[in-house]
């Protein structure tokens, strides 16, 4: 990969024209022509040799499964909290959209197994019922389980039952809940990042400079994309873990927590959602005075993911 020229670590700037000044020797420090940084030739340097480059802990930068899966954690905990996480994760470090793919599928089914032994209570609670006893109860028991273990996978989309049939696959027992309407919002998960990448996509638009790689801008924005998903994933297991819970409790009807607790989830999603995005626009981009950019993107995100949820639902 081709190494950019040095710049100024604040503002950009391309400091080849002071690199040139040089004649026998480096100097120690310097000062950033453009808006005055007094900067470290070092620091100019240590950034400078980051393009390209990979860091230890993130997931996306693994070339192996097991690599993938021990980084997951450290991954995750960054990625709560944006600002920690672009710092090491900057515009210049190397961009793997399909390593990062497969690590999003990776933590999904994790998280999706993480979650369904609560389904697997709900089907022992709520599922078909089963008799036991005679002498082949060995065998009913047999069957009872390898009908409620793929069940609790499968909950609350559809279920494994045994009859006279042989193994059968059923939308119940849960179709009478309303854990489907809880899911609906992921649209709107969905539609924030769309309606970001539009408007990051118009920003680069007018500040086009022909000596930029926007072919890099496109991987940023597509990894950003990509980890921009995560909440959606999330908020369809919470739905699955909050109503499994009420299922297994033996309950007959919702309690008001349940809804509330989604909610909050699906507020929570898009808020780490606009988060992610505000951080991108100061650190990826270095776009000065971004505050409306950023504030016009938060609102217009929201409202976009709420139309966008209705466009899908027509």
């Amino acid at each position: 990969m081709h190494t950019p020229p040095p710049c100024c670590p604040r503002c950009e700037y391309e400091l080849t024209g002071e690199t040139d000044r040089w004649h026998e020797q480096c100097p120690l420090e310097g000062i950033c022509p453009e808006c005055g940084l007094a900067l470290q030739w070092r620091d100019v340097y240590q950034i400078c040799n980051e393009w390209g480059s990979e860091v230890g802990w993130y997931a996306e930068h693994a070339h192996t499964l097991p690599s993938m899966l021990a980084r997951t954690p450290g991954t995750i905990l960054r990625l709560v909290f944006p600002s920690r996480f672009f710092n090491p994760v900057n515009h210049r470090r190397q961009i793997r959209p399909v390593a990062l793919s497969l690590w999003l599928l990776v933590v999904s089914l994790l998280i999706h197994l993480f979650v369904s032994p609560i389904g697997y209570a709900a089907h022992r609670v709520e599922g078909y019922a089963y008799d036991r006893r005679g002498i082949d109860g060995l065998a009913r028991m047999l069957h009872t389980q390898l009908t409620e273990i793929p069940s609790a996978v499968s909950y609350p989309f559809f279920f494994v039952y045994y009859g006279s049939n042989g193994f059968d696959i059923v939308s119940g027992p849960f179709s009478g809940y309303e854990w489907y309407d809880y899911m609906l919002p992921v649209w709107a998960i969905i539609g924030v990042p769309i309606f970001w990448v539009l408007l990051i996509g118009f920003v680069l638009l007018v500040r086009h400079d022909e000596e930029k790689d926007h072919r890099h801008d496109a991987r940023l924005l597509t990894r950003l994309t990509l980890l921009s998903m995560l909440p959606a994933m999330i908020h369809i297991q919470i739905v699955r873990l909050g109503f499994g819970f009420h299922a297994a409790t033996g309950m007959t009807s919702m309690t008001d927590w349940v809804p509330i607790a989604f909610i909050i989830s699906i507020l929570a999603m898009i808020f780490w959602q606009q988060l992610l995005w505000t951080h991108a626009v100061r650190r990826y981009w270095h776009i000065r005075r971004s505050f409306l950019i950023n504030i016009g993107g938060c609102f217009g995100s929201f409202l976009f993911g709420i139309f966008f949820m209705a466009w899908v639902l027509r």
